[in-house]
């Protein structure tokens, strides 16, 4: 594949530009190549994770299947969500099985990724074999002259051959009311905001635009937002209970600014911010347009549209938090999660031989209850700084990030807004003072400390929030302590797959750096999130105390009889529900069609009554009427331009 045949990066500053195109297409070839290749890969796991599943039909029930266990081992191995595995895996299966032809053109490098991805994707309801080769045979033909086509016309392309062969197997869009759906999309890194959109219906909509607009005129002539800087805090503040919009006009006697700002009192969001933040000054940019505030009329002109939704992309997981934060302080300042032993937050009590390790953190903990409900004991003290020869220079403020929206950032202004606005402030506790538990439960400071130190799933390529994560045991207890030293978080499936699959081990450090061994023999090293975004937070816990005299403790084999009976199972397995929702799907559009060719029916019926309507009486004059305007429309279409004897007439270019 790399022959020398292309130039490399050393000699393309020696040839021409028609040389440099030349050296762009093959190496786009070659790129195709290589990731046919690699699927190739992935197919052949998938083949061993089902053979797998056929000597042990038990397992295909699992919550964490064959499957999923050998996406884990591909998104470690490629750093990618368990998601993006098991779609490599689909993409691959149906290359290798059902479109030979087309993989074959895919090896050679004539067919690019990106049609190779639509191209399975819009035959997935496909199940017909005679319609696999059909579609094999022409894909194979013109798909390598799809790469200079645009998204819509290669979908196009696509769905009209899988149309002509098997209309049930085309992917119909939901009517839409069917499609309704309000998405929390992608998010502004640098400004700290988060694209909100969907489709709701008409009775919904209108509901929402009055208490918007009920919300936006609470609020006093004073105040420095925006019409649609209000209505965008007002979208907040409905989900966060209130009826009001807390007032920014800083006006002593304003009655509105009375009003507290439900969204700092309300709801708890978690936060972790770097102690340098607490000091940042709030932007008073924030607000306004720049100019003057909007007059009436400029409200009223806001008010009147409705915005359209965009277009469905991926969603992300939690709404957006930017006025409720709860940040900490001490070295690193997070905000910890509810306390787990609240009655609004109860836990089960904990299954030792299980080894799950943890329990999920309660969903009530960033739902409900008013911040700072559970403050910890102050932080210990920080040991003094080493004298420096020269003063350092001041720190700057770093942006926060939201426990709780896949590590989403909020910049230092909006932080230094919220916490203005009412926020509560709580301090991690020192890692080195972090005992022991003598129980298999972490306390709640060491919950806390784990989750602000992890940020997310600590398997490598998953990103999940370590919010709502597993605390899991490294070393499993009662021979491993429960100590942050100890503990990591897991998302509930990477917790299974270590639990119960044979061959997953792992080995973590004092810092949280983790050192994770496949069944392969493969390992793979991550370290905390946190360590990445606030390099100054020291997460290195002390070494836990020396155990007391005697035999030390040992944790249930992890593999003994009757220990699978406590993973959770499916209702229906992998293939089970594959199979139902292409079931589904085709049914629903062959009902879509027969709906689509009575309306079709309807329509024509109606055209001919209309025609039948119309008098065609020659004896009638208003008949001749319209057969003059009928023909003098014909006569202008019809005639030829004359460019010589007109000369208003542009020229025939």
């Amino acid at each position: 594949m790399f022959d020398g045949s292309l130039p490399g990066p050393a000699a393309l500053a020696d040839i021409s530009d028609g040389e440099l195109i030349e050296a762009i297409t093959g190496w786009a070839s070659t790129a195709a190549a290589a990731q046919a290749r690699l699927l190739a890969a992935v197919a052949e796991r998938r083949r061993r994770a089902e053979t797998t599943a056929d000597t042990d039909p038990a397992r295909t029930r699992w919550a964490c299947d064959p499957v999923d266990e050998a996406a884990a081992q591909i998104g470690c191995a490629l750093t990618v969500s368990h998601g993006r595995a098991l779609a490599l895996m689909d993409t691959a299966v149906t290359l290798r099985d059902h479109l030979p032809r087309l993989n074959a053109r895919f090896l050679a490098g004539h067919v690019s990724e990106r049609v190779v991805a639509r191209i399975v994707w819009l035959c997935a309801l496909v199940v017909d074999e005679q319609v696999w080769a059909q579609l094999d045979e022409q894909f194979a033909t013109a798909a390598s002259t799809w790469g200079t086509l645009s998204g819509d016309k290669l979908d196009t392309a696509i769905t009209v051959w899988i149309h002509t062969l098997d209309p049930d197997a085309v992917r119909r869009a939901a009517t839409a009311h069917r499609s309704r759906d309000v998405r929390i999309g992608g998010r502004d890194q640098a400004a700290g905001t988060t694209s909100v959109w969907g489709r709701i219906n008409s009775l919904d909509a209108a509901i929402a635009a009055a208490r918007l607009k009920a919300m936006v005129n609470s609020v006093c002539g004073e105040d420095p937002r925006t019409t649609a800087q209000k209505r965008a805090d007002a979208f907040g503040a409905v989900f966060a209970g209130a009826f009001h919009l807390s007032c920014l006009c800083g006006t002593p006697d304003c009655p509105v600014a009375a009003v507290p700002d439900a969204r700092a009192t309300s709801i708890t969001v978690h936060v972790v911010a770097d102690h340098t933040s607490l000091t940042a000054t709030p932007d008073p940019a924030l607000h306004g347009n720049g100019d003057t505030p909007n007059t009436d009329a400029e409200a009223d002109a806001e008010l009147g549209p409705e915005p359209v939704p965009g277009p469905d992309t991926e969603p992300a997981r939690a709404p957006e938090p930017a006025h409720s934060a709860h940040p900490s302080t001490a070295n690193l300042q997070p905000i910890p999660p509810t306390d787990p032993e609240s009655p609004a937050a109860p836990r089960p009590e904990p299954d030792p031989e299980l080894e799950p390790d943890a329990e999920p953190s309660s969903t009530t903990s960033n739902t409900t209850g008013s911040p700072g409900n559970t403050d910890l004991p102050p932080a210990a003290p920080e040991p003094p700084p080493q004298a420096d020869p020269q003063p350092a220079p001041a720190a700057a403020a770093r942006p926060a990030v939201i426990l709780g929206l896949r590590a989403a950032v909020l910049p230092p202004a909006v932080l230094a807004e919220v916490l203005t606005r009412g926020a509560k402030v709580r301090t991690v506790a020192d890692p080195r003072t972090l005992p022991v538990t003598p129980g298999y439960r972490p306390t709640t400071a060491h919950d806390e400390f784990v989750r602000c130190r992890d940020l997310t799933c600590r398997i490598p390529g998953c990103d999940r929030p370590a919010l709502g994560a597993d605390l899991d045991h490294s070393n499993p207890w009662p021979a491993g302590p429960t100590h942050p030293s100890n503990l990591n978080g897991k998302c509930r499936l990477h917790h299974l797959l270590k639990t119960f699959w044979e061959g997953w081990t792992e080995q973590q450090q004092p810092d949280g750096t983790l050192h994770l061994s496949t069944p392969t023999g493969h390992t793979y090293t991550t370290r905390p999130f946190s360590a990445l975004l606030f390099p100054s937070w020291a997460t290195t816990t002390d070494p836990p105390p020396p155990r007391p005299p005697g035999p030390p403790p040992t944790a249930p084999p992890r593999h003994h009889p009757g220990r699978t009976l406590k993973m959770p199972l499916r209702q229906r397995t992998r293939a089970e529900n594959r199979a139902a929702y292409i079931t589904a799907a085709r049914q629903h559009n062959a009902l879509q069609a027969e709906l689509d060719r009575a309306a079709e029916q309807a329509a024509a019926e109606q055209r001919r009554a209309r025609r039948n309507a119309i008098p065609h009486n020659p004896r009638d004059p208003e008949w001749h009427a319209r057969q003059e305007a009928v023909d003098a429309l014909r006569q202008s279409i019809n005639r030829p331009p004359d460019y010589r004897n007109d000369p208003n007439d542009p020229p025939p270019f």
